[in-house]
């Protein structure tokens, strides 16, 4: 079963994109405060990350920058409603597979899945 880990403010989000996956046997994890979603995508293995871009406190891009740090291999994806935000750029950068841009069809997310 592949496993997927979902970082965002909007708990209906998480919510939202777990229903979707959990029809195609994907084992979902979701965190809306960013600082533990980061630390349990550092210390557990996820076969993609779904980070979202906007958020208090800790920004996707940042998590992202941490993660891949601690976990060279790890998969992430940004989300994001704000397709031209600078921190597009910077996650970008640091390593992300891309941005998938909200709101989103779930054969997005599938397609990265299952580009391992």
């Amino acid at each position: 079963m592949k496993s997927i880990l979902i970082v965002d403010d909007d708990e209906l989000m998480i919510e939202s994109i777990k229903i979707m996956l959990e029809k195609f046997s994907v084992s979902v994890t979701g965190y809306t405060d960013p600082f533990a979603g980061s630390d349990i995508a550092i210390r557990q293995k996820f076969d993609l990350i779904l980070l979202d871009l906007k958020m208090p406190g800790l920004n996707g891009a940042e998590i992202s920058i941490q993660i891949l740090k601690a976990r060279p291999d790890a998969r992430i994806l940004m989300l994001t409603s704000y397709p031209m935000d600078p921190l597009i750029q910077k996650a970008i950068n640091a390593g992300v597979l891309g941005v998938v841009k909200k709101p989103f069809e779930i054969g997005k997310i599938l397609k990265y899945l299952e580009m391992k």
